[in-house]
């Protein structure tokens, strides 16, 4: 009697195995946009954080101090600024993610969160630099496969992931 593996026994074993290595590899992409979509948030979020922190504790910029902050967020990037806009930090969002605002009347992309010098008082501006009279924003950010993930600035200066 010979021991071993038919034909037969060793193509079902290579087509489960190919099956299997199918669903993880789905399984995967649709994994990694859900990490690219949480990198963007977190992004958002340090991006808020950081010209709000920068804003309230007086940073140097550009030869000053006391100047506001601003995170600018276009379409498909965001840009962080102090003083007379000079330009500290870019973050290119990938491709897939887009990002809308709402809760503000009439705000559309592109358009400026400013954390005034001292106090860190929010201010929203639209794309002109109009000052709009808004409480809470929330920034939502969608990837290519339908997740999504919104960040909430309150009025009080808080900003919630959601």
């Amino acid at each position: 009697m010979k021991t071993g593996y038919t034909l037969i026994e060793l193509l079902i074993v290579i087509s489960i195995i190919g099956m299997l290595s199918v669903v993880a590899f789905v399984n995967f992409k649709d994994f990694s946009k859900d990490q690219q979509l949480k990198k963007a948030v977190g992004e958002v979020q340090s991006f808020l954080r950081l010209a709000q922190s920068n804003a309230t504790s007086s940073v140097f910029c550009n030869g000053a101090y006391g100047v506001a902050w601003k995170v600018i967020f276009d379409t498909s990037k965001l840009e962080i600024k102090c003083g007379d806009d000079v330009s500290i930090k870019t973050f290119d969002l990938q491709s897939g993610i887009t990002q809308t605002v709402s809760g503000c009347s009439d705000l559309a992309l592109p358009f400026k969160v400013s954390y005034s010098a001292l106090k860190g008082e929010r201010s929203i501006l639209d794309n002109n630099g109009v000052l709009k009279n808004c409480g809470d924003v929330i920034i939502t950010l969608t990837n290519d496969k339908g997740g999504t993930k919104s960040l909430t600035l309150t009025s009080g200066g808080a900003i919630n992931v959601q």
